[in-house]
Parts: structure tokens; C-alpha cells; sequence
């Protein structure tokens, strides 16, 4: 008795102990990432999973054309703030925003939605849009097998924002005075 006493007592020991051991973190198919800026006094951040390209048909493919598409894998992309900004001569509170796309061959529209949560695009409603601007997507000079969110003409009092995936700089908000504090320096 005392023997199955001190196997039971060493199993229940062994077992809290493999409990309590965290897992291993495997890499994921679309690793989180997010680019952070600040422009002027306005710090920027856009929170985002990066799908690969794998030898897929991206744009009008993975990606169809025409529908709304959270602008990124796994969770929904999120852009914030922290200071009112002016995004194509719309103004933007300070807050954070939920980031969708609708592709098109040679447009695109970028919507900034109130409702930053939420998984994918089941719940976005285009009635809580609090910018939408327009955009031409522009040829990569080389590929870019994960997506991307970059930081690019960077000025005292704006940037372009853009979305490099496939073979194309697909979401590209105009350059200077794009996203900037309402504050210029």
C-alpha cells in the first residue's frame, strides 16, 4: 500500500509539473507584426498578421476584387493615433481605428472603421466609417512575398502609408500631408 501510495503521490507531482510547464511557441503561417511611426508630434501604429504570397494568385485571387477585405491574416488590422490627424482632407480623431480594403484593378478604397475588433470582415459596416479615401495602386520593382505596411516619404507633417504585398504598393495614401498632426511644426 505504501508503495502505490508513493507511485501515486510521484505521478500527481509529475503531472502538475508537465501542467504547469508553458507550450512552446510555434511559428505562426502569418506572424503578427505592426509598423509605428511618429510624424511631428502624432504617433502612428498599424497592427497587423502578414500572410505570405506561398505561389498564390494574390490580387483578384486570394484577395478578390470588389470585397471588402481586412487588410491583413488571422485578426483584423488596426491603425491608431494619438493626436487628430488629417488622412486625404478627411480629419481623424485620435483613437484607434479598424483598417479595411476593398482591392480593385486600378483603384482602391481604404476605409477607416469606429470598430477596431472583431475578426475578419463579418462585422464591419460601412455606416461606421469614419474616413474613406481612394487610392491607385502602384507596380513593386521586386516582389514582396510577406505583406507589408511601411512608412514612406516621411516629412515633418506627413507620410504615405503603404501596403507592399505580391507586386504591388497596394494601399498607398498620397504623399505629404497624407497622415499628420493638425498641429504643423
Amino acid at each position: 500500500m505504501k508503495k502505490t501510495l508513493t507511485f501515486a503521490a510521484i505521478l500527481s507531482f509529475a503531472a502538475s509539473m508537465v501542467r504547469g510547464q508553458s507550450a512552446i511557441r510555434l511559428p505562426e503561417p502569418s506572424p503578427e507584426a505592426s509598423a509605428a511611426q511618429t510624424i511631428g508630434v502624432t504617433d502612428i501604429e498599424v497592427h497587423y498578421h502578414r500572410p505570405a504570397v506561398n505561389k498564390r494568385k494574390i490580387w483578384d485571387g486570394l484577395v478578390p476584387y470588389g470585397v471588402v477585405w481586412r487588410a491583413g491574416a488571422n485578426e483584423g488590422t488596426t491603425i491608431s493615433f494619438s493626436t487628430p490627424v488629417t488622412i486625404e482632407g478627411k480629419p481623424v480623431d485620435p483613437g484607434a481605428y479598424g483598417l479595411f480594403m476593398i482591392p480593385g484593378a486600378s483603384r482602391w478604397t481604404i476605409a477607416l472603421s469606429r470598430f477596431p475588433g472583431g475578426w475578419g470582415t463579418y462585422s464591419y459596416d460601412s455606416s461606421e466609417d469614419v474616413a474613406r479615401v481612394e487610392v491607385s495602386p502602384l507596380p513593386l520593382s521586386e516582389p514582396q512575398e510577406r505583406l507589408a505596411y511601411t512608412f514612406d516619404d516621411l516629412a515633418d507633417d506627413g507620410a504615405t502609408l503603404s501596403l507592399r504585398w505580391e507586386n504591388l504598393r497596394s494601399a498607398r495614401f498620397n504623399s505629404r500631408d497624407t497622415i499628420c498632426s493638425k498641429r504643423r511644426i
